[in-house]
């Protein structure tokens, strides 16, 4: 980074990640400057050309708590507060504490009472934070669906494509459903079973969809939190839903990059 700051001619500021020791993670998400040396590792970085030391962050600040329906701040972001109060004290201009995690404008007030000054949108951009399910008033709406088809009958059930299929259950598991039809008057409400977590999601499950009436190349339509990087699905923003007037735009890949063809 000190490098290509320099090639630019500028200089970067940057954010340290801090790590207490009883923060905890994600698994492979763990990481970041020990709390007990942040000084230390402040002014290494700092002496390096081309980069100033501005702010610090951790993640998850923010979870969500089941029992209480609520979203609670964690020990990481107390860390990157003491991290912050302690580079300020050692005569650093820290001017940003990123404290990112189960973030949503419902959130924004606690977060800044607590001290935060940045944080980062997530899932709060299409309304599937665990704090929309707990409080459908939320002003986010949920903006965000799986569309598949029915690929073919087996016996009494129907199969779906499933390619670039995840679901992120962060509360738990829970009963997938879908709309299931080829028009507006025929669409009805459909349990769907998936395979096990590890599996390749070749294909949901509709069972005894015969008797529902359902038809191979029925429309599918699932709504859940995705994490759309960790699939092979692309995305396609969609306006003009509301006024009728449908306007597509161009299609992503998993990682965020145009590409040519339909999603």
């Amino acid at each position: 980074m000190s490098a290509a700051a320099e090639r630019a001619g500028r200089v970067q500021p940057v954010l340290l990640r801090v790590r207490g020791p009883e923060d905890t993670y994600y698994f492979g998400h763990a990481g970041g400057f020990p709390l007990a040396s942040i000084e230390d590792a402040a002014k290494q970085v700092d002496a390096l050309d081309g980069l100033r030391v501005t702010g610090v962050t951790n993640f998850p600040c923010m979870l969500a708590d089941a029992s209480a329906r609520t979203v609670v701040p964690t020990r990481n972001f107390a860390t990157a507060l003491e991290a912050a109060a302690r580079l300020r004290a050692a005569g650093f201009e820290i001017t940003q504490v990123n404290a990112p995690g189960t973030t949503s404008a419902g959130t924004f007030a606690e977060q800044a009472r607590l001290g935060a000054t940045h944080v980062e949108p997530g899932n709060g951009l299409h309304g599937t934070t665990p704090l929309h399910l707990f409080d459908p008033s939320q002003p986010e709406v949920p903006a965000i669906v799986y569309v598949s088809e029915v690929s073919h009958l087996d016996g009494d059930d129907a199969y779906v494509f499933a390619a670039g299929y995840y679901v992120d259950k962060v509360l738990g598991d829970y009963q997938l459903r879908a709309l299931v039809g080829s028009s507006e008057d025929s669409l009805q409400v459909l349990d769907v079973e998936t395979a096990d977590p590890g599996a390749i999601h070749y294909y949901c499950r509709i069972p005894d969809a015969r008797a529902r009436g359902v038809r191979t190349g029925d429309t599918v339509v699932f709504c859940f939190r995705p994490q759309v990087f960790v699939t092979r699905g692309r995305t396609q923003a969609v306006a003009g839903i509301r006024e009728g007037a449908l306007n597509l735009h161009p299609v992503h890949d998993a990682e965020g990059h145009p590409t040519n063809g339909v999603a």
